[in-house]
């Protein structure tokens, strides 16, 4: 069994270095995109160390709310990282549902994709006691409150050569018993309900899937489920794992559609899409 997610994907990025491990959607060319297992891993270590710098190691609860994008899955990593909990808050949360778990985890920083969840971070820095800061990870946000910063300049913050050391130390120090996040319920039957899941959790899934999954590094998989759901997040893991490559889908009416561009060879999904896809097929039949 692995010693931990972190070290996994440490491990993955010194074997397979050069190689592709994402794909995402140029919002130009309207093509896909590569990121390199190193650029990943490089990243991951930024965040990492700008989340100690800003004293969000260890413990800390940081949230990631936003639409699936690689830049989910590398703050998910630096805060693990940085011995962090991360707690995911779906896209589509309200501002009841965002206050709500805010102040229960006593969130100090949260990652958002785009300027839809930004104005919502925005009200929740101005109604939550323990929420300081806001990153973005889109570019050309517009950003007017000194509390939020952008991606780029995020990763900047620890780039003080005391840091490496600091997170070298961190991740020296991640147990497979570690907390690793807290995942919130939609809030549909109620308030939203978290479950706290550790390290364990997700590495005894990986030699459980292989028992029953023929996957390998020739594998192309489509993130397309939310990765606030432990569904896509525990199956994005499962890929690093296996050295596969995750495409990320950050608009899903788009998905039939980009389905035909990444060919995707596996991926996780819910009965839901075949009947959405079976009812097209047969809507055009009948045209």
């Amino acid at each position: 069994m692995e010693a931990n997610i972190v070290r996994m994907v440490q491990d993955r990025a010194v074997k397979y270095k050069n190689r592709e491990v994402f794909r995402f959607k140029n919002k130009q060319t309207k093509n896909y995109d590569s990121i390199t297992w190193d650029e990943f891993w490089l990243n991951v270590k930024a965040t990492g160390r700008s989340l100690l710098s800003m004293g969000c190691g260890n413990g800390a609860m940081v949230g990631i709310m936003s639409d699936n994008m690689p830049c989910w899955t590398i703050a998910d990593l630096g805060i693990l990282s940085a011995r962090g909990v991360v707690v995911p808050l779906y896209a589509t949360s309200s501002k009841g549902q965002i206050k709500y778990i805010v102040d229960q985890t006593g969130m100090k920083l949260l990652f958002v994709g785009s300027q839809k969840h930004l104005e919502n971070a925005i009200w929740a820095l101005d109604n939550t006691e323990s929420l300081k800061k806001v990153v973005v990870f889109e570019k050309g946000v517009k950003m007017e409150d000194e509390r939020c910063l952008t991606w780029a300049d995020f990763l900047l913050l620890g780039s003080k050569p005391e840091y490496d050391e600091e997170l070298k130390q961190s991740i020296d120090a991640i147990k497979n018993d570690d907390l690793a996040t807290i995942l919130y319920t939609s809030g549909t039957t109620g308030e939203p309900k978290g479950v706290m899941l550790g390290h364990d959790n997700f590495t005894q899934c990986f030699s459980i899937h292989d028992r029953r999954l023929q996957v390998d590094e020739s594998d192309i998989s489509f993130c397309f489920l939310p990765l606030s759901h432990v569904f896509e997040r525990a199956w994005t893991y499962y890929m690093l794992y296996k050295g596969a490559v995750n495409a990320f889908l950050e608009n899903t009416k788009e998905v039939i559609d980009d389905i035909r561009l990444v060919k995707p060879t596996v991926m996780c999904t819910v009965p839901r899409f075949f009947e959405k896809t079976y009812e097209g097929i047969q809507h055009e039949m009948q045209k």
